[in-house]
């Protein structure tokens, strides 16, 4: 952080990150996460460089949610980066070299239940990476040929810490009930589209109460950019209406085993405390031509009747949480 100056303006009301030649400008809506920013600032007074473990420490009487939040906005705009910050706790103030990052997700004993609900290429693999990482409780249920209804969906939000919702088969009817227990029980969960064309599997975002909205936000927004959308609400209605799954293909083992990794690195990083997950507020899309991973930000929908978020902003419904000016 020696490399900026970095002061409150009080004349715009916003924060300035600042060299001579270049401005970052950072305007919080939200008072709390100014806060959180400001104590972020603190903590390099202490430490050149800071890991996640230290800001979860440092910072544990704010909302969890939202210190992600600001962390995860700090490492677009790389004001967080490979120079001054690392995910996982280090032994000094030297940057990890690649096995002290990696061992803290080795082998983690863990008590948290974990419950996946989906295909059973994705689950067999899921289930072996989760027992390998430490993982007491992996509790499985195979869809589409399972008998899940709605008391036994309320029985899993009672029940298990974390849930992975695999929405290959598309049951719209049960994965609303499922949104709903999740949602009433403040209970996290990690939505899978799967395969959503011939080349993109879709993995994200992770919910968790009002903080990051819910399932009902996200159809909204992918209606909204559906060209199908008129024959993907039918198709809903009458999946609905039946309320059986809808058919699909499932990708390749190596891709499953791929997403399996992805899945329970980021359920480490957000049970643990390792790091902001990768699925945090957003989707991954991996290419299973070439490889390639990439990011699309979910927004809550400020309208949706179902979870009604709280929002940190009433000038635009639309703004993101942290407003970040470039000139």
């Amino acid at each position: 952080m020696n490399q900026f100056d970095i002061f409150f303006d009080s004349q715009n009301k916003v924060y300035q990150v600042r060299t001579k030649s270049d401005t970052l400008i950072f305007e919080f809506p939200d008072p709390e996460e100014e806060k959180i920013f400001s104590n972020i600032l603190k903590l390099y007074e202490k430490y050149s460089i800071i890991s996640f473990a230290i800001i979860k420490k440092e910072l544990c009487h704010f909302c969890h949610s939202k210190v992600l939040d600001v962390v995860q906005e700090l490492q677009k705009c790389e004001l967080l980066n490979s120079g001054n910050y690392s995910d996982y706790e280090q032994e000094d103030t030297q940057a990890a070299d690649s096995y002290n990052l990696w061992k803290g997700i080795s082998v983690i004993p863990c008590k948290c239940k974990l419950c996946f609900i989906g295909h059973k290429q994705l689950g067999e693999r899921l289930i072996e990476k989760a027992k390998f990482q430490g993982y007491q409780t992996v509790s499985v249920i195979y869809t589409p040929n399972s008998n899940l209804t709605e008391i036994k969906i309320e029985e899993i939000a009672n029940t298990y810490d974390f849930v992975i919702m695999d929405a290959t088969f598309w049951n719209p009817y049960l994965l609303s009930c499922f949104n709903s227990a999740m949602f009433d029980k403040n209970k996290p969960w990690l939505y899978i589209d799967g395969m959503i064309d011939n080349v993109n599997y879709s993995v994200g975002p992770i919910f968790h109460g009002k903080e990051t909205g819910c399932y009902e936000c996200l159809a909204s927004r992918m209606a909204s950019n559906d060209f199908n959308s008129s024959y993907t609400e039918a198709y809903r209605i009458y999946l609905t209406e039946k309320k059986t799954f809808s058919k699909n293909k499932i990708s390749s083992l190596p891709i499953e085993d791929i997403i399996a990794s992805i899945v329970i690195l980021d359920i480490n990083k957000y049970i643990l405390g390792l790091g902001v997950p990768e699925s945090w507020k957003n989707t991954l899309l991996l290419n299973t031509s070439n490889y390639s991973i990439t990011k699309h930000y979910f927004l809550k929908n400020p309208l949706c009747e179902h979870c009604n978020p709280e929002l940190s902003y009433s000038t635009s419904p639309w703004l993101e949480t942290i407003i970040l000016k470039e000139k």
